[in-house]
């Protein structure tokens, strides 16, 4: 699903999606979304992928990704991760690539 820059989307938008459990790929890159946010997705077990480029999520929100154990990549480029957060990340989830640069087919910003 791509949602991708479109500042409307928040963290309270993000609440209609936590029926959506059989999403595999979400683009999120440069909403409006938080830490509180990534809550809202934590129930997608089948999530694989994640592009939360461009967006207020911290580290904070980044290692609640944990609880997604299928994910294989995350895109957080111009977020408010550091390599703190990407290490705290891979620590429990080694499988999960986490992408400092822009999504491969991306358009420039």
């Amino acid at each position: 699903m791509n949602i991708y820059r479109h500042k409307g989307i928040s963290d309270a938008g993000l609440a209609y999606l936590q029926g959506v459990t059989s999403l595999e790929k979400l683009h999120l890159d440069g909403s409006c979304i938080t830490d509180a946010g990534i809550d809202h997705l934590l129930g997608m077990k089948r999530l694989q992928e994640l592009d939360i480029d461009g967006t207020s999520v911290s580290n904070e929100g980044l290692i609640k990704l944990k609880a997604l154990s299928r994910l294989k990549r995350v895109y957080v480029q111009n977020s408010r991760t550091t390599s703190k957060g990407v290490a705290a990340l891979t620590k429990f989830l080694p499988q999960v690539k986490v992408e400092l640069g822009p999504r491969p087919g991306s358009y420039e910003r």
